[in-house]
């Protein structure tokens, strides 16, 4: 055998796998940089939730009593404070309704609702005021998007889906869970808290 052959040869296989390893890693590369680009791209797609400052509350009644010590303002649904509530007036059940007013146009992509209200103190006073059961959003482009609320003082989460851009949102109470007791009982909301994406 020619000896000029043999080391040509193995040269040859070795460029071969060279240029072997060199593709494989490129390629590797080029597809592990399409997966970041592509999970990037999900990541602003999906946007990250960050909460909407509401700049006031209106109600169509206001329970409140006691200001100093049981205070219901509407405001007290933004506070923070799921001890705190907005409680109607006693002869505003079905047909009550909060008003938050945001200011400039934006993008509700989901609402957390703490339905009726567990005062400091009180672990068994859920069921002593009415709560909401169905309500419906109004947003100011006009349309209307209706939900059902359970009968606890969890957060709930509703993702609207016709809301748009919009400055307010009305909440309208239109079933109620009824009190157990007779005493004059309120319609009481603890806590709203408006996300958006953008």
């Amino acid at each position: 055998m020619n000896t000029f052959f043999i080391p040509t040869l193995n040269c040859r296989i070795a460029c071969l796998r060279k240029f072997k390893t060199q593709f494989l890693i490129r390629n590797f590369c080029g597809a592990a940089a399409l997966i970041l680009i592509l999970f990037a791209s999900h990541a602003v797609a999906a946007g990250e939730l960050k909460q909407v400052i509401v700049k006031e509350v209106t109600a169509s009644s206001d329970g409140t009593q006691n200001p100093k010590d049981w205070p219901h303002h509407p405001a007290m649904t933004k506070d923070g404070n799921s001890k705190t509530c907005w409680a109607s007036s006693t002869n505003d059940t079905a047909g009550a309704w909060l008003k938050f007013n945001i200011g400039a146009k934006v993008k509700i992509d989901q609402i957390q609702i703490i339905n009726g209200w567990i005062p400091e103190g009180y672990p068994d006073f859920f069921t002593k005021n009415h709560r909401a059961k169905k309500i419906t959003l109004i947003y100011d482009n006009g349309k209307e998007e209706v939900f059902q609320l359970q009968d606890h003082n969890n957060i709930q989460t509703l993702s609207p889906t016709l809301a748009g851009e919009t400055k307010s949102v009305t909440l309208r109470i239109d079933e109620i869970h009824p009190a157990s007791t007779g005493d004059e009982p309120w319609v009481t909301i603890s806590e709203v808290t408006f996300f958006s994406r953008e």
